[in-house]
């Protein structure tokens, strides 16, 4: 129970954060005045007044203002409290865009969780509750009180991980990336939920992990069909077979005969583009996935797959561009 309160405080204080912030300015009354720009303190009384309208023409103003100082103004505590708004108003869908905004403009971890979290309950309420899937009780819980949206995010977490489970389990058994990158997608959304409601990622940092070694063994696997195909094809390639006599060699000798390499045709060509254009697209693909896949992750947890695409691509390129035009003579 102590811990469970000390989490609590925790969410309120980043809620509160996400709500108040917009105080914590560099530029406040002065400069506002003298811009015609509303003030932080104004726009936080009509908020508090529930003035939820003006609140949004405030805002506008700031946001839309060329001016210097309405440019250094903190955007995420500003699209966090316009979003907010939006959510008073039932407008659950702007409120969500808002809210995905806000954490574009984030940079603190959890104030990013916070704002994703957030939009992801604007996108699953109806009038403003939200109603529990998998969660018990199933009653209809009031998201409209950003201090007690605790128990919304605790309901939302629940359900989102319950219905994360067969995307899943799809993407670690598929053998293409697209089914990885669309489970590693989700997992986000519901990773941005565990945090704010539980302060904690520790479950979908787990299935993340799971995620990126199969995403590393699908990569791994198809490196290692592409090897194989390139060297084949530069084995079949420089096979030397019997060819024609060249003009003015006077006619086959029965003792020799000429040789040439057997080269390249169109189907091998389209085989090793098609390599290429594999390999070019696993290598930003792996840095993508080694940067994109939870706090836990590096840059090396992809480097080995990233340094044989891009060996695999100039090996295939050379093959590609070699040359086949060589004869030889050579004793029957």
């Amino acid at each position: 129970m102590r811990r469970r309160r000390g989490t609590h405080l925790s969410r309120v204080n980043v809620m509160r954060r996400a709500i108040l912030s917009v105080a914590m300015l560099l530029v406040c009354g002065p400069l506002h005045a003298a811009s015609g720009l509303p003030s932080m303190d104004e726009i936080r009384r009509l908020f508090d007044e529930k003035k939820y309208r003006e609140t949004l023409a405030a805002i506008a103003k700031i946001t839309s203002s060329p001016l210097k100082d309405a440019k250094a103004i903190d955007r995420y505590g500003l699209l966090m409290l316009k979003g907010e708004a939006l959510f008073q108003l039932k407008e659950s869908g702007l409120a969500r865009d808002v809210f995905n905004d806000a954490a574009d403009e984030a940079s603190n971890p959890k104030e990013i969780a916070l704002a994703r979290a957030t939009a992801r309950l604007a996108f699953r309420s109806r009038e403003a509750l939200y109603t529990p899937k998998h969660a018990k009780p199933n009653t209809p819980i009031s998201v409209l009180d950003p201090n007690n949206r605790n128990a919304a995010f605790d309901a939302l977490l629940a359900d989102e991980l319950f219905d994360l489970q067969p995307t899943i389990k799809t993407a670690l058994a598929s053998k293409t990336l697209l089914d990885v990158a669309a489970a590693l997608t989700a997992t986000a959304t519901v990773n941005a939920v565990e945090l704010t409601a539980t302060g904690s990622d520790a479950k979908t940092q787990k299935l993340i992990t799971e995620l990126k070694a199969h995403a590393k063994d699908l990569i791994a696997a198809e490196l290692k069909r592409l090897a194989a195909q390139i060297d084949q094809i530069s084995q079949t390639a420089n096979q030397w077979v019997v060819a024609p006599d060249p003009p003015g060699a006077g006619g086959r000798d029965r003792n020799w005969r000429w040789m040439e390499k057997r080269g390249l045709n169109s189907r091998q060509r389209d085989q090793l583009n098609e390599a290429i254009d594999t390999c070019k697209q696993i290598v930003p693909a792996a840095q993508q996935l080694a940067s994109a896949m939870g706090k836990k992750s590096t840059g090396n947890d992809f480097a080995a797959v990233v340094t044989e695409a891009e060996r695999l691509q100039k090996e295939a390129h050379t093959v590609m561009q070699a040359n086949y035009n060589e004869t030889r003579r050579e004793r029957r």
